[in-house]
C-alpha cells in the first residue's frame, strides 16, 4: 500500500525536466497539520478502542489528516514534450507543447473573499484549460512554459 499511495503521489515526475510545487513552509505547515490530525485520530483511538461510540473523533479525524495533507500534492511538471499538471487529488493532466495555441494570465477566486493568479491555456477546438499558479516560483515556471511552447503569455 506504501508503494502505491507514493507512486500516486509522485505521479507524473517521471521524465521530468523541472517540477514546481507548493512553497516549502506551507507543505511544512501542511505536513505538521496533517500529522496532528493522524495522532488525534490514533490517540483517540486507542484510548477509546473499547467503546465503538467514542471512535467519532478519530472518524473525523482521519478525513481532515487526508485534506490537510492533498495541497501538498499539487504540482506543475515539465518534460521535454509537455506540461502535466498533477492535482491535489486525481490523475495528472498531460498537455503537449505543441497543443497550446495561446496563454492568458487571469486570476481565480480563492478563499472567501481572495483572488489567485491563474493562466487560462488555450487548446485546440477551442478548448481551455485553467492552470492555478499558486507553486513557488510561479515567474520562472512561466517563462519556461513560454520557452517551450513559443508562445508569449498575454
Amino acid at each position: 500500500m506504501t508503494r502505491s499511495l507514493l507512486k500516486w503521489w509522485h505521479a507524473g515526475e517521471e521524465g521530468a525536466v523541472a517540477i514546481y510545487g507548493q512553497d516549502e513552509n506551507m507543505v511544512i505547515f501542511i505536513r505538521i497539520s496533517a500529522g496532528i490530525f493522524f495522532l488525534i485520530a490514533i490517540a483517540t483511538a486507542i484510548v477509546s478502542w473499547w467503546q465503538p461510540g467514542d471512535l467519532l473523533v478519530p472518524l473525523i479525524a482521519l478525513p481532515m489528516g487526508v485534506l490537510f495533507l492533498t495541497p501538498a500534492r499539487y504540482a506543475i511538471i515539465f518534460t521535454p514534450s509537455e506540461v502535466i499538471v498533477r492535482p491535489q487529488i486525481g490523475t495528472p493532466q498531460r498537455i503537449l507543447y505543441s497543443a497550446i495555441t495561446r496563454m492568458t494570465k487571469t486570476t481565480v477566486p480563492s478563499g472567501k473573499y481572495g483572488t489567485a493568479p491563474a493562466l487560462i491555456i488555450g487548446l485546440p477546438f477551442g478548448q481551455t484549460y485553467l492552470l492555478r499558479l499558486n507553486v513557488e516560483h510561479a515567474e520562472e515556471m512561466l517563462r519556461r512554459l513560454q520557452e517551450a511552447t513559443g508562445k508569449q503569455v498575454n
